[in-house]
């Protein structure tokens, strides 16, 4: 009869979907993906630097111009302060200190004739901002914890601060 033969495949696919979605919740779920932030404008970058240097517990480096080594030294203070361990690359290395640069100084000019600065944070190993201010303060930055970025970008501010010691 049409009713049995109705009822007997309802519980065949019942049997089907619950077998099913047992099986799909017991997979684990996908490795998250490290986020790439795309940070526009001036204060806007300063402000993601600000929060990122509150944030460090250990270990900081930064590659920094004066102007936004003036603008961030009070949280790089306060982060020293606080004991973490602060690296400066001045990348226009200033023939006298600005007053902005925190920690260990190193000054290596990086560019010759710059149309544009940089202002590039490490906090912790662990994640990066890096972001160029052009020469009407137009910003364009990311930040992220993608783990091979923020690899690169240690290692071009260490090997910096090591042609900086040549």
């Amino acid at each position: 009869p049409a009713a049995e033969l109705i009822r007997r495949l309802g519980r065949r696919v019942r049997g089907v979907l619950e077998a099913a979605h047992e099986a799909l919740e017991d997979l684990s779920s996908p490795a998250e993906q490290a986020q790439i932030w795309s940070v526009r404008g001036c204060g806007v970058i300063l402000e993601h630097a600000h929060t990122l240097i509150d944030a460090t517990r250990e270990r900081l480096l930064v590659a920094i111009w004066p102007e936004d080594a003036r603008a961030l030294a009070s949280p790089l203070a306060d982060a020293e302060a606080r004991g973490v361990t602060v690296t400066t690359l001045c990348l226009t290395a200033c023939p006298t200190p600005c007053g902005g640069c925190r920690g260990q100084i190193h000054p290596y000019r990086t560019v010759l004739e710059p149309v544009s600065r940089w202002l590039v944070l490490v906090p912790d190993g662990a994640e990066v901002l890096a972001g160029e201010i052009g020469p009407d303060e137009e910003t364009l930055a990311v930040r992220t914890h993608q783990s091979l970025l923020v690899e690169l970008v240690s290692g071009y501010i260490r090997h910096s601060i090591a042609l900086a010691a040549v």
